[in-house]
């Protein structure tokens, strides 16, 4: 009997050590699964009329592929959260391996942990830019083919530490600092530096400014580059909002001198109907040493100026909340000097047949989920 009571004490102990534990354990992390498969055919009718075997789309880094049925990005991402603690991984595949960020195979688009108490903002690991005013998943833009801006003058990804502080609805302020640009290390191009304040007094109105300065491996040499870029957001009722990115830098390119930059976008979006609408993206990049190989038009660091304009409406259609169907028709302009480049000068244009002039049409389908 005596065993018997030992025994029913020792069990009574346990449980209630038991109940302890789990009482205290953390809760179950909370975990989301997304992604997208991106799909898409352009036909480039310069290419058509100069070049039958294609040379690919020049001016885009997307949507390269030039008459084909082409898979542009298909994107797992994965979320974790417990508490203050998160974590994300997002998986990428797709055609778009010139990115330098894709390879052939299954590629680590994002890959970073979080730390959030309060209204600070703590993360760790590979992420996505803060600059520009589009990204890289392109069901996120208002068009599908990316502007000149998004990828000439900024990176595209990060490796590095980011803090954000976001006291309330209508500001938030991040610092960051990476390795290099678009670099997964630092190598001997040393570190980047990043800054954004996001101010919206308004739902309706927003104004970003972004700031970087690191080494632009693309010279070799790891000079600085300085990049600073506005962004305005106005939707100025249910069926209209305008969007405006402009973007300014320089660097010095070793002995040569020093090079800058600028450039500007505009966006108009109408919403026809609650699953209909079209967008209308100008813009405008000018370089004035071809620092950043616009085109491929002229040398890298050439003492001549290149200047990249392109126009593109795009008509979007959701089939379903999750489906999106595009068509879209892009021009895109090469010029030096304020003359557009033509095959019958002595520069000839950086598009097929030396023309100075591209134009291209698009249809692309995405499936997000």
């Amino acid at each position: 009997m005596k065993k018997l009571i030992r025994l029913f004490g020792l069990l009574t102990t346990l449980t209630a050590i038991g109940d302890f534990a789990w009482a205290d354990a953390p809760a179950a992390p909370t975990v989301t699964v997304g992604g997208l498969v991106d799909t898409y055919y352009t036909y480039n009718f310069t290419n058509s009329s100069n070049n039958a075997s294609g040379s690919g789309n020049n001016g885009t880094f997307f949507n390269t592929a030039d008459d084909s049925f082409s898979l542009g990005l298909a994107e797992v991402a994965l979320s974790a959260t417990q508490g203050q603690a998160g974590g994300k991984v997002v998986l990428a595949y797709g055609q778009e391996g010139s990115l330098g960020i894709l390879g052939s195979a299954i590629d680590v688009l994002q890959a970073y942990v979080s730390y959030n108490p309060d209204q600070w903002s703590f993360k760790l690991g590979r992420m996505a830019t803060h600059m520009g005013n589009e990204v890289i998943e392109s069901n996120a833009n208002c068009n599908y083919s990316r502007s000149l801006l998004f990828w000439y003058p900024i990176p595209l990804w990060h490796t590095g530490f980011t803090a954000t502080y976001t006291p309330d609805a209508t500001l938030s302020i991040m610092a960051c600092v990476h390795n290099g640009w678009n670099s997964a290390t630092a190598s001997h191009y040393g570190k980047s530096y990043g800054l954004q304040v996001m101010i919206k007094p308004e739902a309706a109105f927003s104004v970003v400014l972004n700031g970087i300065i690191g080494p632009d491996p693309s010279t070799l040499t790891g000079d600085t580059r300085y990049v600073g870029e506005g962004i305005i957001t106005w939707a100025t009722s249910d069926k209209f909002s305008l969007a405006l990115d402009a973007e300014g830098g320089a660097q010095n390119v070793g002995t040569t001198g020093s090079a800058s930059f600028w450039g500007v976008a505009l966006y108009g979006r109408y919403q026809i109907e609650s699953d209909w609408a079209a967008t209308l993206r100008v813009e405008e990049l000018k370089d004035n040493m071809n620092l950043m190989g616009l085109y491929a038009a002229t040398p890298i660091g050439a003492a001549t100026d290149v200047e990249g304009r392109e126009v593109t409406l795009t008509v979007d259609h959701n089939f379903t909340p999750n489906l999106l169907g595009r068509l879209e028709g892009r021009m895109d302009m090469a010029l030096s000097g304020g003359t557009q480049y033509s095959k019958t000068t002595s520069s000839p244009g950086p598009f097929a047949g030396g023309e100075g002039s591209q134009t291209t049409a698009s249809a692309s389908m995405v499936m997000s989920f």
